[in-house]
């Protein structure tokens, strides 16, 4: 599926090795978004089903390189909701993790995008969105 591909930095490299980035549209979490059969997906469930893998509906397809942006096949793995969180939790990305209020403002002065900062503070992007949009942590 050319449209899909296009939409794709691989570095013009066909290794494995390497996150295949998404370039196009993508959704406040950093996932890429690809439209298909008059629906939004996410871009790394297309590319693993692409690849000839099944992807019901009621499981997961989680990145082992925890880039939400990376549709590269070889760095996705099917999984539970319960083992989403867990893999969420070993690498200390807890949506829920408590922030100080030095981190909210910290959030809110430094530049980068919401995946970089995520990951920085370990904590969800939909979480720094939030605060940075004013939506939570309002007070600080």
């Amino acid at each position: 599926m050319k449209r899909f591909w296009d939409k794709v930095d691989n570095n013009g490299k066909d290794s494995f090795s390497d996150c295949w980035n998404w370039i196009a549209s993508k959704d406040k979490d950093g996932y890429g978004r690809f439209f298909l059969n008059g629906k939004h997906r996410k871009a790394h469930r297309v590319s693993f089903a692409l690849w000839g893998f099944d992807v019901p509906d009621n499981r997961c397809v989680l990145h082992r390189c925890d880039n939400p942006a990376c549709v590269n096949p070889a760095h996705l793995f099917l999984g539970t909701n319960k083992e989403n969180s867990q893999d969420m939790v070993r690498k200390g990305r807890q949506a829920n993790k408590k922030l100080s209020d030095e981190d909210v403002l910290w959030i809110r002065q430094l530049g980068g995008t919401t995946v970089q900062l995520a990951k920085c503070f370990g904590v969800a992007p939909s979480l720094i969105s939030m605060i940075k949009s004013g939506q939570r942590r309002e007070y600080v």
